[in-house]
């Protein structure tokens, strides 16, 4: 038996509009979810060197590729040795770039106890510095609005 048209597109007008005000709101709320995003979350960029050598007095020198302008005395960065049972140690910055060596940086070391030797020289890793922390508007902005 079959229907005539004009019921049939009464009954599909009829259940479009029960869904339509909650697509609307959970469309508004996602937008305004994603704004709140581009204009608030961190966004943390890193530069990252090897690790020289540790100095008898515990300080460990390191030698980046490229370092930003903006370093300062007891700036944060991680030291991941290759061992991957040691995990992250928290350094800080301790001496800058100089004229004779101008991308190696010295670093002390955060933690209380460090949890190798530093007899057992020479020591692998990577060192890492938190450069800057942006938003996702700003690190668009500079990347594609900016000229290079």
């Amino acid at each position: 038996m079959s229907l005539p048209f004009s019921s049939t597109s009464r009954s599909l007008e009829k259940r479009g509009l029960r869904l339509a005000p909650l697509t609307l709101l959970l469309s508004a709320a996602l937008a305004l979810g994603w704004i709140v995003w581009l204009l608030g979350a961190p966004i943390t960029q890193w530069t990252k060197g090897d690790v020289i050598r540790i100095t008898p007095r515990g300080v460990i020198q390191a030698r980046f590729t490229t370092l930003p302008a903006m370093l300062h005395f007891g700036q944060p960065a991680w030291l991941q040795l290759e061992s991957p049972d040691l995990g992250l140690l928290p350094l800080t910055v301790a001496g800058l770039p100089t004229a004779a060596e101008p991308r190696l940086l010295e670093f002390y070391i955060v933690s209380e106890t460090f949890p190798i030797e530093l007899t057992q020289l020479p020591i692998k890793g990577t060192v890492e510095i938190e450069v800057e922390r942006l938003t996702p508007l700003t690190w668009l902005w500079r990347s594609y609005l900016t000229p290079q």
